[in-house]
């Protein structure tokens, strides 16, 4: 194939690929988000219970469509009067890797991600829900910081399944991503590393 067709076929294949993204990652109505979220306060208020909603670190901070949505969550729930706590955590290993599952991955020159294992914010949770409500409890990060890269490397390496990293330039919310706004360094308080959880959940190949 030509370097023509090559380039070509690359930004085609990038071009499905942020379709898809926006797709799936597309806030709904602000309306509808509000609502939702107000509904769910008046049902807890109404019930003495205690709302626990979980986010993601750096929603305060973060241009990312869908940190605005949670952002907006998290004031809705701060300004009520039920007893809330809202957990903030960087992004799930699951998570990131179905991102990776895609045929494209956006990478600025210094994205990084510091993900965590969901059991161990699972974990977390427990105490919030038997205990009084905390507010705004401490950020919850995992115990590495890697580059993105790195990361797709291991996950070739332990699962034989291989992503296309596409360079893209640092512009608009991806200026965030790349200045690492997603992550919290001074919070390692996750035990499970990428690699570790990458082999408990890789099936081994059948014999």
């Amino acid at each position: 194939m030509s370097p023509t067709a090559t380039a070509s076929s690359t930004w085609s294949r990038a071009s499905t690929w942020c379709s898809t993204l926006r797709r799936v990652l597309a806030p709904a109505p602000a309306v509808s988000r509000s609502t939702g979220i107000r509904n769910v306060v008046d049902a807890v208020t109404a019930t003495g219970a205690h709302l626990l909603y979980v986010s993601i670190v750096g929603v305060d901070r973060h241009r990312f469509p869908y940190y605005k949505v949670k952002r907006e969550a998290e004031r809705i729930i701060s300004a009520s009067r039920c007893a809330w706590t809202i957990q903030r955590a960087t992004q799930f290993h699951d998570l990131l890797d179905a991102f990776l599952a895609m045929p494209l991955f956006l990478r600025t020159p210094h994205l990084a991600f510091q993900v965590v294992d969901a059991g161990e914010v699972a974990q977390r949770l427990i105490a919030p829900t038997e205990g009084a409500p905390k507010g705004r409890a401490p950020d919850f990060g995992g115990p590495e910081i890697a580059p993105i890269s790195t990361l797709a490397s291991t996950r070739r390496e332990i699962t034989g399944r291989p992503v296309a990293l596409l360079p893209v330039r640092r512009v608009g919310f991806l200026r965030d991503f790349d200045d690492g706004r997603h992550r919290c360094p001074d919070r390692r308080d996750g035990h499970k590393i990428w690699s570790e959880w990458l082999r408990e959940t890789t099936r081994a190949p059948n014999l």
